[in-house]
């Protein structure tokens, strides 16, 4: 199997290690920094929309499953809000830029490098906080926005592609709180079983990848391959 994984972060990483582990698996990796040790890498900022065309056009290859790994809850100029006053035009900007667009950089290009009559899934990590039916805590507003924002995006290119791709399978995944630089700040209060290290992350992402199915297009899904209401 061909995979293309965009991010090399907690989840990218231990992903890409999950899948190369398994023999006849092939990975590329496309990212903003240059991981060592990888046999096919693309650095590329898909923030960008021209870098996420020109990165696609590098790729040797046809892929059979894409995940995009790219996130951001936090950053050194940004916190997750706690109020409403906290809210301001830049961080709401600046998530919607990390936690959206890319994926739709990403599909934008990917459809004319994937034949459509090539069975090909695709699955964007969003979160368990993005669900509006689920939300009853409030606040972290960028980031809900932005990931809701994403649950959207993902829906709408399920229904196009089912016209325009119908071999293709696309759905959003939440891997749970793993245990990365994203989740570092707020792990106080999650219980010890339920802050999963990347590699169990990246082993149930992986045993999903095997099961996905027409049953899960324009879904999220979390990490027990329930579906969450959004």
């Amino acid at each position: 199997m061909n995979h293309l994984i965009i991010g090399y972060g907690g989840i990218g990483k231990a992903l890409t290690e999950k899948i190369l582990s398994v023999p006849g698996n092939y990975v590329t990796v496309i990212s903003r920094s240059n991981p060592p040790n990888l046999d096919y890498h693309i650095q590329a900022d898909l923030t960008d929309p021209d870098q996420a065309e020109n990165a696609l056009n590098q790729l040797q290859g046809k892929p059979d499953i894409v995940i995009n790994t790219i996130g951001m809850l936090h950053d050194d100029n940004h916190q997750p809000e706690k109020s409403l006053t906290q809210l301001s035009k830049l961080a709401a900007l600046d998530s919607i830029a990390i936690n959206t667009l890319p994926f739709a950089y990403l599909c934008q290009h990917l459809s004319s490098h994937v034949d459509a009559e090539k069975p090909v899934k695709v699955v964007t990590l969003s979160a368990r906080v993005s669900s509006v039916s689920d939300n009853h805590l409030g606040g972290w507003h960028s980031y809900r926005m932005s990931k809701c924002a994403l649950n959207m995006l993902m829906r709408n290119i399920s229904i196009e592609w089912k016209r325009t791709h119908p071999n293709y399978v696309c759905c959003a995944y939440h891997p749970g709180t793993v245990d990365t630089n994203l989740s570092k700040p707020f792990q106080a209060n999650v219980k010890s079983d339920h802050l999963f290290t990347p590699e169990r992350a990246a082993e149930d992402l992986y045993n999903f990848l095997q099961t996905m199915s027409t049953s899960h297009h324009g879904q999220l899904v979390d990490y027990d391959q329930k579906i969450i209401p959004f």
